[in-house]
């Protein structure tokens, strides 16, 4: 059995960034600013926007382990192999108070990759180190699990 899931941050949310950052881009533009900071400024905006629109999350999780990439951090999938885990849990979490926001985060607790739900599967590993991956797909992962681990 395999499991696949591929998240991205909430489109609504972007899509007011994205008509906020227009808003500032049209106001920087009417200033009295030289053209190089200006086109600095509206690359910058554009790359910023370009990035929370493409990022996402791939999450599979197999009898092999789980394969995970967070673009554009990860170009290339990552394996936590079942024999690196100690242990694996599904457990409800805040992403505004365990993580401080969405996306990839870094903790004294561990790292999150935070896109979508309060829902997530947190695995800890034999070296100590905890990751925790948003799901949605909640059941499909609980029976994956039971069989597997």
């Amino acid at each position: 059995m395999i499991v696949q899931e591929k998240q991205y941050f909430n489109r609504l949310f972007v899509s007011i960034l994205l008509l906020i950052t227009g808003v500032s881009l049209f106001f920087v533009w009417t200033q009295p600013l030289p053209s190089g900071v200006k086109l600095g400024i509206a690359f910058f905006i554009l790359l910023i926007n370009a990035l929370l629109w493409t990022a996402h999350l791939k999450v599979i999780i197999d009898e092999k382990g789980i394969k995970y990439q967070f673009f554009p951090f990860h170009f290339q999938s990552r394996q936590i192999a079942w024999a690196e885990i100690k242990t694996s849990v599904l457990r409800t979490y805040n992403a505004l108070t365990e993580f401080g926001g969405w996306g990839l985060r870094y903790t004294l607790k561990g790292t999150g990759y935070i896109m979508a739900g309060s829902k997530g599967l947190e695995v800890e590993l034999k070296n100590g180190k905890k990751i925790i991956f948003s799901i949605t797909k909640e059941q499909e992962i609980a029976n994956l699990l039971q069989r597997t681990v």
